[in-house]
């Protein structure tokens, strides 16, 4: 069946966190759902283990995880060996059949990988959007990551589209055909680009605590005696994100904690940083930064999603290890007039390229061939 491009779509977002401004996932999330309500309704089945969250829409549908966020480590490897992480789940055909009887959606967009046993691929046509893929750093997990990998690749055959953060990330997904694969890179619903002129002298880390790769960062960064290089210059490392209060009496630092509004952040930093070297959550917070028109350093772990996409010394500085990762930011801390260039290079890179009116063409034009 073709459907043409005046048509109303309706769409079914499939999801375990909620389309928000707040971070990084829930930065994705609302803007694909932004790219999809151009399309027509789209509405929310949001997979938890409590109970509905207030700020979840009342037209919004709930269901349980596919895995709890309580699994433990081995619980979640044992899963992952037994691979129904990848399988459709039918404890979900009852409140899906329910969904379509009172939301006749068209498409369904899923994301992640950890949430495809709710997603309906035998009734309708699915898109789904995975995060960067983490591979496996423990003794089990790399030896069941070929098997891993293989289970990957079958279940994402079941999608008419996959979407992939970064680029090298195509490799994974082989055996799929190239034109089902688009790259759909880190972007931030919320960013917007700063408009005063003034930058007070922090070197800005935004992520909540609670999230290890976050956590590791930060004490990485005290223990290679950041925080006391800037103060020597007269600059502070300025933590934003619920739980970095517990590093406020380190000398050198700054904590703001969880904040409503990233974007006076942004607008007042000197320097940004994405120093996260592990986990799939820095390519929302890298972009945020690039849209904010920062000037930016980050790992190369985080700036893995933009491959050939930003360009190092132009749009942003990067750090390959820990060394090189604190020198550039005291390279960039000494020169007003590098910071000055990366500041312009970002703000005229994310008026190209990461807008939203692009990331909605990327987005419709995926669903309108899965529907051809």
């Amino acid at each position: 069946m073709i459907r043409f491009s005046m048509q109303k779509i309706n769409t079914l977002l499939i999801c375990d966190d909620i389309p928000t401004t707040h971070y990084g996932t829930g930065q994705r999330l609302l803007a694909i759902k932004r790219a999809l309500e151009t399309l027509g309704e789209c509405r929310v089945l949001l997979l938890t283990d409590g109970d509905r969250p207030a700020e979840l829409s009342p037209q919004d549908f709930i269901a349980p995880r596919p895995i709890a966020n309580t699994t433990t480590k081995l619980g979640y490897i044992l899963r992952n060996l037994t691979f129904y992480i990848f399988r459709n789940n039918p404890i979900y055909d009852a409140p899906i059949a329910q969904i379509k009887n009172e939301f006749n959606f068209d498409v369904a967009v899923c994301s992640f990988f950890r949430n495809t046993p709710a997603a309906p691929t035998q009734l309708t046509p699915c898109l789904l959007d995975i995060d960067a893929i983490d591979e496996p750093k423990g003794l089990l997990t790399k030896l069941i990551w070929p098997l891993t990998k293989m289970m990957m690749r079958l279940r994402a055959r079941d999608f008419k589209k996959v979407f992939v953060i970064r680029k090298q990330d195509f490799a994974l997904f082989e055996k799929i055909r190239a034109s089902d694969i688009v790259f759909l890179p880190g972007f931030s619903a919320s960013a917007t680009p700063r408009t005063t002129s003034a930058r007070n002298k922090c070197v800005l880390a935004v992520g909540a605590m609670k999230w290890q790769p976050n956590r590791d960062a930060i004490d990485m960064l005290v223990a290679a005696g950041l925080p006391q290089m800037l103060a020597a210059k007269g600059w502070n490392l300025r933590l934003i994100g619920s739980g970095t209060d517990a590093f406020k009496e380190i000398h050198g630092i700054s904590c703001g904690g969880f904040v409503e509004d990233i974007n006076d952040e942004y607008a007042q930093a000197g320097l940004v940083i994405c120093p996260i070297w592990s986990g799939s959550g820095a390519n929302i917070k890298l972009a945020e930064a690039i849209q904010s028109g920062c000037a930016v350093v980050a790992t190369g772990h985080s700036a893995a999603a933009y491959e050939g996409f930003l360009i190092p010394d132009k749009h942003f500085l990067v750090g390959h290890d820990m060394q090189a990762f604190v020198a550039q930011i005291l390279r960039a801390v000494d020169d007003t007039e590098l910071r000055a260039a990366l500041e312009s290079s970002a703000k005229a890179f994310s008026q190209t390229h990461l807008t939203q009116t692009q990331f909605t063409k990327i987005v419709t034009g995926a669903v309108h061939q899965a529907l051809k």
